[in-house]
């Protein structure tokens, strides 16, 4: 796995890299927004400056976009960004969504692409956003979902089923459960705190890899996943089970021309009405 410093600026600068995952996301994103004139926008979760930047100079100068993080380095790099591409009504703060400091009822817009689902407490997440969304104001969220990663998911759970792991199996479950919701989750607990639903897509990419061994040595899979995957397995018997997942993953990229994952994502667009 990647064990960097978050909070180091080269790493952030590396990171830009990661959005190639998180642009698959934002594109449905980014088409899903009513670009007018004076809006005041909130991007959550906006980590080195995407797709914020990009809302930013899309809306133009007449509009506002503050993009928050708590992530004080990348905060950084995309004011370094900004300042770059000359891109001036883009405002990056250091906040929680779980808390935030801004006045009530004061933003048009609120984009997440893939944050509020992977916040420790999204309903009091969406809480926050309600409180500081105008009325008639939108909240559009992006996010991946439980069939992501299937291809991989299913080999890891056949050879935990072989070595009768249970309770390992339970731990993949959760951490898929808690990690990727389902549309009509996402809906239902958007709509109990106020919202009305206006629209709810789903889509999907394909993200192939010559072999499993390429998938586990991805930089994003090292630096995104690899570390939850493998403290499902037991520290005594992780390098041997490891080793035995690579191999039964490049016997199925073998056999079926290559590891082509396919990510399912969608789309929820809500409204507050009062």
């Amino acid at each position: 796995m990647l064990n960097r410093n978050y909070n180091d600026d080269l790493f952030a600068s590396i990171y830009d890299n990661c959005p190639f995952w998180s642009s698959h996301f934002a594109n449905t994103l980014l088409n899903q927004i009513e670009y007018k004139k004076n809006t005041i926008a909130l991007d959550v979760g906006t980590g080195t400056g995407f797709p914020s930047i990009e809302i930013a100079e899309r809306l133009g100068s007449t509009s506002t976009v503050y993009a928050v993080d708590t992530w004080d380095a990348a905060l950084k790099r995309a004011k370094i960004k900004a300042e770059q591409l000359d891109v001036k009504n883009v405002v990056f703060q250091n906040e929680s969504v779980l808390n935030l400091t801004f006045n009530n009822n004061m933003f048009d817009l609120i984009t997440s692409n893939n944050c509020l689902n992977n916040v420790s407490e999204y309903t009091k997440a969406l809480k926050e956003c309600y409180r500081v969304l105008k009325p008639g104001g939108k909240l559009v969220q992006v996010f991946n979902l439980p069939d992501s990663l299937k291809e991989f998911y299913n080999i890891f759970r056949i050879l935990l089923e072989e070595k009768e792991m249970k309770k390992e199996i339970a731990l993949l479950e959760l951490h898929i459960f808690e990690k990727r919701k389902t549309t009509k989750f996402t809906q239902e607990a958007t709509e109990k705190q106020g919202y009305k639903i206006l629209n709810a897509s789903e889509n999907y990419f394909m993200w192939p890899f010559f072999n499993g061994t390429c998938f586990l040595n991805y930089s994003f899979v090292k630096l995104a996943f690899l570390s939850s995957w493998q403290d499902i397995v037991p520290k005594e018997q992780l390098g041997t089970f490891w080793l035995e997942l690579e191999n039964r993953l490049n016997i199925y990229s073998q056999e079926n021309n290559g590891f082509k994952l396919k990510i399912p994502y969608s789309c929820v667009v809500a409204e507050k009405l009062t």
